[in-house]
């Protein structure tokens, strides 16, 4: 691609003699109307991550790629632990895959199921967020790739506790 940019400039009138294709790193000198090579400086890639600048772990790049590709399922449920009840039937929310608006009916059906088996493991003894979340990951994936509604696509949890958020401003 470089080497292209090269050709246009050369195109465009530029003197061959002053496009250079450079990589990261390389130190470009500009003297009394000429420019050259002139060594190299240690370089790599930047990643601008929101407001911070800099280096991003191995395992967020790999997050990142994976949405890139396949998108991403989010269901959010509010889940009081304490008195085993789900509050307000789970939201989900979709980037990349389906669009919501388009496809209600088969939101709605994902939120009956994620439902479901929150409700399910809530009717265990001692249900915990760890638990809901291996109780819904595995049926929804199971859903997707039985009915081709969603194939190979990423599925987060993203549970919330009302009762456990009040009980720890209270402490």
């Amino acid at each position: 691609m470089l080497k292209k940019h090269g050709e246009i400039a050369t195109k465009c009138g530029v003197d061959p003699n002053n496009v250079l294709i450079c990589e990261n790193g390389t130190v470009v000198t500009l003297k009394d109307g000429k420019v050259f090579k002139n060594g190299t400086v240690p370089a790599g890639d930047v990643y601008v991550d929101g407001s911070r600048l800099g280096e991003i772990n191995a395992a967020v790049l790999r997050d990142r790629k994976i949405m890139a590709t396949d998108g991403i399922l989010v269901v959010i449920a509010n889940v009081d632990i304490k008195n085993k009840e789900l509050l307000i039937k789970p939201n989900i929310t979709t980037r990349g895959f389906i669009q919501i608006n388009e496809n209600e009916a088969v939101i709605r059906k994902l939120e009956s199921i994620a439902a479901n088996a929150i409700l399910e493991k809530l009717r265990t003894p001692s249900p915990n967020f760890n638990d809901i979340k291996s109780q819904i990951t595995p049926i929804l994936r199971d859903i997707q790739y039985r009915k081709g509604v969603i194939s190979k696509k990423m599925v987060v949890e993203h549970l919330q506790s009302l009762i456990d958020y009040i009980d720890s401003r209270n402490d």
